[in-house]
């Protein structure tokens, strides 16, 4: 009776570890991102499935189903240094996030970060807010990067953009005045 319980509870949660892959990879594929996943990226479905394949491997061992427990134990190891990885470089990047919002209430998240090495390279992504689902999605717009050589007064990256007034001509368009010129940005 355990061993049928223990195989229906794994069936369950492989299925939903799966359509949870499943979803996120063709988010990815299409250029989408789940909103409250933007700044991390991939540590929390990391997290999660490793999570789940502890548990897998409990319930496998419960019932003695070894070689399925040994197999969900090496994946968990593989994907906590994957998750190991996905940190270290969310740490190295220390990438911020700035919202700004249109007058038509068209929404854009401008993730920036700032590497110097000898001159300064300013990163931009730009996402897009999408209206349904209350905001639950953002898509990847553009990203671009520029550099400046050495100088004493660096301008944050912020600032480089001209993140705190950029210029509205429609909702489907906004422009930023850079230190290197005006950026245009298309919104379809």
């Amino acid at each position: 009776m355990l061993n049928n319980k223990i195989k229906r509870a794994t069936f369950y949660i492989g299925l939903a570890v799966a359509l949870a892959d499943l979803a996120l990879w063709a988010l990815n594929i299409n250029g989408y991102k789940i909103n409250f996943l933007k700044s991390s990226g991939l540590i929390y479905p990391l997290s999660f499935n490793i999570l789940l394949l502890v548990v897998l491997c409990v319930l496998w061992i419960k019932s003695r189903l070894y070689f399925l427990s040994t197999m969900a134990m090496g994946l968990s190891l593989f994907l906590s240094i994957c998750l190991a990885g996905a940190l270290f470089i969310h740490l190295a990047a220390d990438a911020a996030i700035s919202t700004v919002t249109s007058p038509g209430h068209t929404t854009i998240y401008v993730e920036h970060r700032t590497t110097t090495l000898g001159e300064t390279n300013y990163l931009y992504t730009i996402y897009l807010k999408e209206p349904y689902l209350w905001g639950a999605f953002i898509k990847e717009i553009k990203a671009f990067s520029f550099f400046l050589p050495y100088q004493d007064d660096l301008p944050s990256s912020e600032e480089a953009l001209g993140l705190h007034n950029p210029v509205w001509p429609n909702d489907t368009s906004v422009r930023f005045h850079t230190i290197q010129g005006d950026v245009s940005i298309d919104l379809k």
